[in-house]
């Protein structure tokens, strides 16, 4: 478990920068944004976009032969509920980012919402009746990774569906 756990800090890194580089955007730090915290926050003058991101690699590789992965939908879900909040209550988000930044820009932006997974993430595939939330409140976003850290993150997702199985054979 403490392997997935540093693969969500380096991977999600990765994910965080490859945005960053599609979008030319920077990283801000808006703190707790309406009692919640986002995976990443960022600006881009090119887009004039006021990004709000949550990822996951959870689901990449699915599940057994399927595409579904529970842990994946459930992260997908909480994503649309922030998202959600945040669109709704974007008048007082506003005012927490008056706190934060006084750049016109930023302040004037308009809030997009991406949902950011690995590209080639297998769990996209299955949503189901989800599927329909994509485009309401947000989009999908895929980021490449680097070869080293797909194959890091598919290596530490295999380990870590074999220990699952072996916990379910024992129960």
């Amino acid at each position: 478990m403490a392997r997935t756990q540093a693969l969500k800090l380096n991977i999600q890194s990765e994910l965080a920068a490859g945005f960053l580089k599609a979008h030319d955007a920077v990283e801000i730090i808006p703190g707790r944004l309406l009692g919640m915290d986002f995976d990443l926050a960022a600006y881009s003058m090119a887009d004039r976009a006021l990004w709000f991101c949550e990822m996951t690699t959870s689901g990449f590789l699915g599940k057994g032969n399927g595409n579904f992965h529970i842990g994946a939908s459930r992260k997908f879900c909480e994503g649309f509920a922030k998202f959600s909040v945040l669109r709704f209550n974007e008048r007082e988000a506003r005012k927490h980012l008056r706190t934060v930044t006084n750049d016109p820009a930023i302040l004037d932006a308009p809030i997009e919402c991406r949902f950011v997974v690995p590209r080639g993430s297998r769990f996209i595939q299955a949503l189901g009746w989800r599927g329909q939330l994509v485009g309401t409140v947000m989009l999908i976003e895929e980021i490449a990774l680097s070869d080293s850290s797909r194959e890091a993150m598919i290596q530490v997702l295999l380990e870590a569906r074999r220990e699952q199985q072996k916990a379910a054979v024992a129960d």
